[in-house]
């Protein structure tokens, strides 16, 4: 074997490695466990109560906002996707202008400084709690958990969500809409106040059994700032916008339930 035959192979091995290195150094980077989260991403719930009859009711008659133009939330979200295959999901809430793709890692830490691309930013991105199934709606999380820094940016809005203290402002801006796959789920707030991401666990937990459901529940309307009393309702799905700060384990939730 030749002397350039022989720099060939090693530099083609060279390269090999590099590649093989780089894909491991990744994985783990995204992978690694925070300790609050499992560390792999669900995909199917053999305990949901969502089944696909109600799937197939899911309507509603909400207007949307759309700030580019005529594309559909699914369609938004395909394209999202096909940048960034960790985007599940595309969130919609047209009262305070939040209309942007959801990204959900193997950890709830990546997206805390990194855009829903993958790219760093101290802004982080909007983000599905870790534990979320959010593939299918036939799977949905009993708890559909939404993570954003309690920021005000061009692509991070969930500052705005302070706006849902005021009564009359939830009363004209109630609904929250979440596209999963070609479904648009929408849900109607009936939630507002604040929480401690370190020990208000009852609302952190994304697949709770049907009796920590309730408790869920009840939670939900302890800390509630409104008087809106749902303790006579049937709700079997709600979703979870959680708006927290880096220096403070207070955060505010404004929390939804299914509306079909």
């Amino acid at each position: 074997m030749n002397r350039k035959r022989v720099f060939a192979w090693v530099c083609l091995i060279a390269v090999v490695v590099l590649i093989v290195s780089g894909a491991l150094y990744l994985h783990f980077y995204r992978t690694v466990d925070d300790g609050n989260s499992d560390s792999s991403i669900p995909s199917v719930s053999s305990e949901s109560p969502v089944s696909s009859s109600v799937s197939e009711a899911i309507s509603h008659d909400v207007p949307h906002y759309h700030p580019v133009g005529t594309m559909t939330n699914g369609e938004a979200l395909a394209a999202a996707a096909g940048v960034n295959t960790d985007v599940r999901g595309w969130l919609e809430v047209a009262g305070v202008g939040i209309y942007a793709p959801v990204a959900q890692a193997q950890n709830n830490r990546f997206y805390r400084n990194h855009d829903w691309q993958g790219a760093a930013d101290e802004n982080g991105a909007y983000y599905f709690d870790s534990g979320c199934y959010i593939r299918y709606i036939e799977d949905l999380s009993p708890n559909v958990i939404i993570y954003g820094k309690n920021t005000d940016t061009d692509t991070m809005k969930f500052s705005q969500l302070e706006r849902y203290l005021n009564r009359d402002f939830l009363t004209e801006n109630k609904t929250i809409l979440l596209t999963i796959s070609d479904f648009e789920v929408p849900y109607e707030i009936f939630s507002v106040g604040y929480i401690d991401l370190e020990t208000d666990t009852q609302i952190l937990t994304p697949n709770p059994t049907p009796d920590d459901f309730e408790q869920t529940l009840a939670f939900a309307e302890e800390i509630n700032v409104h008087d809106i009393d749902v303790s006579g309702e049937d709700i079997i799905n709600i979703i979870t916008l959680v708006a927290y700060t880096e220096d403070s384990t207070e955060a505010l939730a404004v929390i939804g339930k299914l509306a079909i």
